[in-house]
């Protein structure tokens, strides 16, 4: 038989479940004290016995001793069922488990207000977890839409990247979100050497700035400007915001661009400006180290361009140069000054030995022909000497001295190499400009 409706509606009101608890636990209260009184109450009148248990004493002992415990375990039933509710659904909002989770336990006293407490933690939570998850998501469209690559390390690890991040490292945000930060660099040293670069930059001033070479996912390696700032200055921990980009083609053209400007165009030697800079820088560094310089004249080269042309004079300069590179150190430069005019710079290089190499230069030179067009072309090469020293207050002092002893040496019959130190003093003391002896008619033949 059913119960009439508005009982239905008060059993089922939370009122009256909290109060159906509350009856529940006071009589299982009620019982267990009712037992102990039993139980004290047959043990007094064992302890009056003069001698054994009276009759009826033992059973009566049992039952109350039977009914203590049931109570006891009616009680602890009351209590623990409800922690046991909540420890239950608890685990369950915090992992997200698929099972149909049970009720939050609706008990007065301290274990009701402790679930109350922890649903409101975790409700705080959801909203802050639903907010992380908003910014994020904004954050990700925004990173979306640079042009630039954007990355957010922590710990050494990447955490978010933009999509122009992926397409410079041929990527997609899946391969990278999680990894080391070290499967940008081409190998441990590079990355151990940008550690060493930019952790003091990040301590000092908060941020960095470089060019350096990492790696595409597929082993291409690609020079990049690295800007990097850290979300707390002097804390690396909090996180690192790097901006990447490809600047590949631009340090390329800046690199030809610098070569241009150092370098013959016709030979690929050293030009006149990267020559008198090397120099310059070596003159100013003699007390330390002294060196020797070559100044070298072609002799007959007129007579190929008269005859072969500009053509046949332009790759005799080329083979030429090769010939003269071949005879040097990887620490000397070789250098064309102009027209059929070279230089060379040996550091650290005592006037002997150069006397030597420079003997070596002139009997290659003097070997190489070029065939063309049916003609041989040979020329010579007369080359000037200078060992210097502390005596040499500039490079243009240098280079005086070694014009000095070239113009020497095409006087002496050509082809051959004067040292600076065998002119005598008067050479010494002043040195005649070449080009200034020729407009006065008194120059030395071609």
């Amino acid at each position: 038989m059913s119960e009439p409706e508005p009982l239905q509606s008060f059993a089922q009101a939370p009122a009256a479940k909290a109060l159906n608890g509350s009856l529940a636990l006071w009589l299982a209260a009620l019982c267990l004290a009712f037992s102990a009184v039993a139980a004290a109450a047959t043990l007094a009148a064992v302890s009056r016995a003069p001698s054994g248990l009276p009759p009826g004493v033992l059973p009566g002992l049992a039952v109350a001793m039977g009914g203590l415990l049931g109570a006891a375990a009616l009680l602890a039933h009351g209590l623990f069922k409800p922690l046991r509710a909540l420890r239950l659904r608890a685990e369950a909002e915090l992992t997200h488990s698929l099972d149909e989770p049970g009720p939050w336990p609706n008990v007065p006293g301290e274990v009701g207000r402790l679930s109350a407490a922890v649903q409101s933690i975790l409700a705080q939570g959801q909203f802050k977890a639903e907010a992380s998850a908003d910014m994020l998501a904004r954050l990700e469209a925004v990173l979306n839409y640079a042009q630039v690559g954007v990355a957010f390390s922590r710990l050494s690890h990447i955490e978010l990247v933009s999509q122009h991040y992926c397409t410079v490292f041929a990527c997609e945000q899946s391969e990278v979100m999680g990894q080391p930060t070290r499967i940008m660099y081409p190998s441990d040293e590079a990355y151990e050497a940008l550690s060493a670069r930019a952790r003091p930059a990040f301590m000092e001033f908060g941020a960095f700035e470089g060019e350096l070479e990492l790696v595409r996912r597929n082993g291409e390696r690609f020079w990049a400007s690295m800007r990097g700032r850290a979300v707390v200055p002097g804390n690396l921990a909090m996180g690192t915001i790097w901006i990447i980009e490809d600047v590949t083609l631009a340090r390329e053209q800046r690199e030809r661009l610098t070569y241009n400007a150092t370098h013959d165009a016709l030979t690929g030697l050293a030009n006149r400006l990267a020559f008198e800079s090397a120099l310059g820088k070596a003159t100013a560094m003699v007390a330390k180290h002294s060196f020797s310089a070559l100044f070298m004249d072609l002799d007959r080269f007129k007579q190929v361009n008269d005859t072969g042309g500009h053509a046949a004079g332009d790759a005799l300069l080329k083979g030429i140069a090769e010939a003269l590179h071949a005879c040097v150190r990887g620490t000397d430069m070789v250098a064309r000054l102009g027209g059929d005019e070279f230089a060379v710079l040996l550091p650290r290089c005592p006037e002997e030995v150069a006397l030597n190499l420079a003997e070596r230069m002139r009997a290659a030179v003097e070997g190489y022909a070029l065939e063309m067009d049916g003609r041989r072309h040979t020329v010579g090469v007369s080359i000037g000497l200078v060992h210097v020293d502390e005596r040499f207050a500039s490079g243009a002092d240098v280079v005086r001295a070694a014009d000095a002893a070239c113009y020497a040496a095409k006087h002496a019959g050509r082809n051959c190499v004067v040292a600076y130190s065998s002119l005598p003093p008067a050479a010494q003391l002043e040195s005649p400009d070449p080009e200034a002896a020729a407009l006065a008619g008194q120059g030395a033949p071609a």
